[in-house]
């Protein structure tokens, strides 16, 4: 729901008005893979050469998924030929480790038969 300061900008009558916005998928696909936006950009306000490159930031955060039957029926369009309910059980997670985009370290989980195991550069565990 966007209101108050978060009023979308209508580019017919060019004024901000009260919306809500929505994400609707078309078809699911049988493999899904899912990016999240963990690190902020901002153009530097400066002038100066010596600042432009844009200043950013990590998103701090926990995100929680389940790790099996991940339902996203509820976001798939009601016209859409999607007509087989998919679920998605997670089977890997990369991880950051750092402050910023430029420093730190990442990992990835990974399930296996015999259970989740940590993939860190040589060492695995």
């Amino acid at each position: 729901k966007l209101d108050g300061a978060d009023c979308w900008g209508c580019p017919r009558c060019e004024r901000r008005v009260r919306a809500k916005k929505r994400l609707s998928l078309w078809k699911l696909p049988l493999l899904l893979l899912v990016h999240l936006k963990r690190f902020g950009f901002e153009a530097s306000t400066t002038s100066s050469a010596w600042d432009m490159a844009p200043r950013a930031w990590k998103i701090e955060g926990e995100v929680v998924v389940p790790l099996q039957r991940l339902d996203l029926q509820g976001f798939v369009a009601e016209t859409s030929p999607q007509r087989v309910p998919l679920q998605y059980d997670l089977f890997a997670a990369v991880d950051h480790v750092g402050s910023s985009p430029s420093v730190g370290h990442y990992t990835a989980a990974c399930r296996r038969p015999d259970g989740w195991w940590r993939f860190d550069d040589a060492r695995t565990e």
